[in-house]
């Protein structure tokens, strides 16, 4: 499974959300730069780089950590609206990575952690952001498929 692939997955399962309106992916979330257009809210932003743990001894599998961004856009300067907009991102958030499990049999969940947003970048959202720890098979983990990609 590619780091393609793992986006398409998130991608597919998040938008099959009824609430989630936007899907959008990079290494900062910024309204601004939003690659299709206007954002609109409640919005999906999964956050990269990728951090790739590659287990040693060397073995068949390999771990990746990224982060999934849940976001509203509340009144401005209302603490309360901030709260509850945290509030509401979780649960969406939540109903997501449960999505996932269960859908997505390509890799696991080693670990998920959350951190509220608010007031975040210039866009003044709120939300919450699960960073994930995954596992999943190496592309190349056997002496057959390391002699295909070198010369003699």
């Amino acid at each position: 499974m590619t780091l393609e692939d793992i986006k398409n997955e998130f991608e597919s399962i998040t938008l099959k959300h009824k609430q989630i309106k936007t899907f959008d992916f990079g290494e900062k979330y910024d309204a601004s730069n939003a690659s299709n257009g206007n954002y609109q809210y409640p919005l999906a932003f999964l956050e990269i780089p990728y951090l790739i743990n590659y287990e040693l001894p060397i073995n068949k599998f390999k771990t990746l950590q990224f982060a999934l961004n849940i976001l509203i856009k509340p009144e401005p300067d209302k603490v309360s609206d901030d709260h509850q907009a945290i509030s509401d991102c979780e649960v969406i958030g939540e109903a997501i990575i449960t999505r996932i499990m269960l859908e997505v049999s390509d890799f696991k969940f080693d670990s998920v952690s959350g951190l509220s947003l608010r007031e975040f970048s210039d866009d003044n959202c709120s939300g919450f952001r699960f960073d994930f720890q995954i596992r999943i098979a190496k592309n190349y983990c056997n002496k057959e498929s390391y002699d295909l990609d070198f010369n003699s």
